[in-house]
């Protein structure tokens, strides 16, 4: 099986290197991609990688308003939303959504890297660029990227730009709402810019509850200030500070399969329907958000020093990031008021990062820096077992309590080594040590409905339901030391053509689970560790109206960490315990392929095709599922596809804009992304799998040939795909969470000044 795979991929190589080597005829030519990706401008043909980069024109055209709807566009990567994480896979790998877990993805938002998920949402406004680096980061981005790493790159304006100012707002036409944001920047003085960014939506939700009518909600405020000071000709200070809030209400997620048409009646399937009873939600008070819902905050604080010294730059970023997050939820999604819900997380990051880099055009250029951060992570789980659990009369309050501090120490250099005008090398390594220290307790009530009298759980019900008795006051420390190394190639063959070959050795560190039903043996999980082998072809016709892309890959994961659920019954109670593993050995590779082309003065096309084939070589202790079975609940999973791995995604995009009339133009584009089927879930059960899906997204309307003004029509999954985010077993049916269905948008944009 995996040979024939293995062929096709060869097959397929090959037809692309023989199509792309076909010279497109004398058209508009491309504007060249400049990334910061290696912490220099480069263009993305320049870069020995295989990187996709997202303007911040594509995302406002798009109305693209989290990090989930950048995913849909570029194969081989996939955000699946859950309750406590938005989980980000690239070429099958990610960390899953335990409270415990950085992301295998490393996420950087003008540069500062931060490895709570959540975080990642609310600052995606006012873009400038994303860059999305696929494969294990080892030196620059080399911080837990494991699979792979996304910069964010903000606005902003600098000393003597000319003053600019735009409104942009929205209304949703299926569901209603609205969005609106606002900017305003330039150049104070010659040396001084300041660019403010606000964006505020209220829109009303997708999720409807049929037990009482309600329909979700959802808010935001968001808060950006950028400021450039240009001390002088050599020395430039920058400063940032970001705010947002965000509510939602109504319980997510919705029951499917199994017997969940017996207890969801007329219903029991994926439709963004759910039949919560939540008249009934925090019976004893403890939830964190009195209505079933979700509320965060996050705040940001930096400040950056660039620095030119001679021939080297000195780069300095200090930073502060604060995060609150906080759910109440019915989880059972059920009129039996089985189990309510909650997350009470806090976390708080201080980072610094220094660097020093030659300016370029050296025989021998390098970078050379030291990164330091000190996090602190509090998190608290509470549950509520309601009479649907236990009987008539009758409740249980459980929290489990999670804490984690670390301080992360690492240094890096890289530097590169140009042979000649057409060949050059460049390796490098980063030394990454953590500490972390774990502090574990909980606690355990049984009450009467209705009563403020809670006395502790006696057993069976303090085996069942309560968070372990064992990790009590518990306190513990690890860690972990890695060395993580890169080399790279590159030849040019002639002006416009790229040949390139790279191995990276990436390490993302271990740590201790948050599962509240763990042993004090079955805690700590290892770290984890990769190897890349990468090779391809960057291209670009002697015109310059097309260019494409070619890379094949090979990574191979030692002690990867997979999170899943476990289902447990005692004495008639079922509940879901999250549980850590260390696969022994996984193995992802495939072929990566894209394509621009300047079809015309006013249109672009392109194309993007990502082939995989990644599986668990060896993981003999996995959890079960419905497929796999063993009476000591560790099954054999060696073989078995991993989660978010389709076989094949593509994308197909347009973008356009001719001139109409009157000084007016026509603008328009659109993306057709398809995925082959995938399993969303650590137990990697078939019954909790995406099926494959083709979701189109477009948008059209008019501009002032001046950009002064514009206004468009966006239609956002317009196929209406049930598209699962993520899933877990839930005893006889399955919990699902999915994506938002159609949204319609009707947007005008006003520009001031520029």
């Amino acid at each position: 099986m995996k040979t024939e795979k293995n062929k096709k991929l060869i097959s397929l190589a090959v037809a692309a290197v023989v199509t792309g080597s076909i010279a497109a005829p004398a058209m508009a030519v491309l504007e060249e991609v400049v990334v910061t990706a290696t912490k220099r401008e480069q263009t993305l043909q320049d870069i020995p990688v295989s990187i996709q980069a997202i303007s911040g024109e594509f995302v406002d055209e798009f109305n693209m308003t989290d990090i989930q709807d950048i995913a849909g566009t570029v194969p081989n990567v996939i955000i699946g939303y859950g309750i406590t994480a938005q989980s980000v896979n690239i070429r099958g790998l990610g960390a899953g959504q335990d409270r415990s877990f950085e992301q295998s993805v490393g996420m950087f938002i003008d540069g500062v890297y931060l490895p709570r998920s959540r975080q990642y949402r609310n600052p995606f406004f006012d873009i400038e660029r994303v860059e999305i680096m696929r494969g294990p980061q080892s030196v620059v981005h080399g911080l837990n990227s494991t699979a792979g790493a996304i910069s964010v790159l903000t606005r902003r304006n600098e000393g003597g730009d000319p003053f600019e100012a735009s409104i942009m707002a929205d209304t949703e036409l299926e569901y209603g709402g609205y969005g609106v944001t606002a900017t305003a920047g330039g150049g104070l003085t010659d040396s001084f810019g300041l660019r403010a960014a606000v964006r505020a939506s209220d829109y009303d939700g997708f999720m409807v509850n049929n037990v009482n009518g309600a329909e979700s909600t959802r808010e935001d405020m968001l808060v950006r200030l950028n400021a450039v000071w240009n001390v002088s000709d050599r020395v430039t200070v920058t400063g940032k500070l970001e705010t947002s809030e965000y509510e939602s209400s109504l319980s997510v997620g919705e029951i499917y399969g199994g017997v969940s048409q017996l207890i969801e009646p007329n219903d029991g399937i994926l439709n963004w329907q759910h039949a919560a009873d939540e008249s009934t939600i925090d019976i004893f008070g403890i939830l964190p958000v009195a209505e079933p819902g979700i509320e965060s905050q996050y705040d940001l604080y930096s400040l950056g020093l660039e620095w030119e010294l001679g021939n080297n730059r000195i780069d300095v970023l200090v930073a502060r990031s604060e995060f609150e997050y906080d759910i109440s939820l019915d989880l059972d999604t059920t009129t039996l008021n089985i189990l309510d819900a909650g997350i009470d997380e806090d976390y708080e990051q201080t980072s610094v990062e220094a660097r020093i880099s030659s300016q370029g055009d050296n025989t021998v250029d390098y970078i050379a820096g030291i990164y330091y951060h000190d996090t602190s992570l509090r998190n608290a789980q509470p549950n509520i077992y309601g009479e649907g659990a236990l009987g008539p009369g009758v409740g249980l309050e459980s929290t489990g309590i999670f804490e984690v501090d670390s301080t992360l120490f690492s240094p890096f250099i890289q530097a590169t080594w140009n042979l000649s005008d057409t060949f050059r090398v460049s390796g490098g390594g980063r030394y990454s040590d953590e500490e972390k220290d774990v502090f574990r307790d909980s606690r355990c009530n049984l009450g009467l409905i209705g009563s403020a009298t809670l006395v502790p759980a006696p057993p069976p019900l303090a085996a069942a339901l309560c968070p372990s008795a064992d990790l009590d006051g518990y306190r513990d420390s690890r860690s972990s030391s890695n060395f993580m190394w890169e080399l790279a190639a590159q030849w040019d063959l002639g002006e416009s053509t790229m040949l390139y070959a790279k191995a990276s050795d990436s390490a993302k560190a271990g740590g201790f689970s948050s599962s509240t039903s763990a042993q004090r043996g079955q805690l700590e999980y290892d770290d984890e560790s990769a190897l890349g082998l990468e090779a391809g072809i960057k291209a670009r016709s002697s015109d310059g109206s097309f260019e494409w892309n070619l890379s094949i890959f090979r990574t191979e994961f030692d002690d990867l960490q997979v999170n899943s659920f476990d289902v447990e019954i005692v004495d008639g109670v079922v509940s879901t315990r999250p549980r850590i593993t260390n696969a022994a050995e996984a193995i992802s590779q495939g072929i990566e392929a894209d394509a621009r082309w300047s079809a015309a003065e006013w249109l672009t096309l392109g194309a993007s095709v990502g082939l995989l084939d990644a599986e668990y070589d060896n993981f003999t202790e996995g959890n079960c599922n419905s497929a796999i079975t063993s009476p000591t609940g560790v099954c054999d999973l060696s073989g078995q596809s991993l989660p978010y791995a389709p076989d094949m995604q593509a994308t197909f995009f347009g973008d356009l804009r001719a001139p109409l009339f009157a000084g007016m133009d026509l603008t328009g584009g659109f993306t057709i992304a398809y995925s082959d089927d995938y399993l969303t879930e650590g137990t990697i059960d078939p019954l909790m799998m995406q099926d494959s899906y083709t979701r189109v997204d477009a948008h059209i309307g008019i501009a002032g040939r001046n950009d002064m003004w514009s206004v468009s029509l966006i239609g956002k999954n317009l196929t209406e795909e049930e598209i699962l985010g993520s899933s877990q077993g839930f005893g006889t049916y399955f919990l699902g969470y999915l994506e938002p269905p159609r949204t319609i948008f009707i947007r005008a944009t006003l520009n001031f000044g520029g």
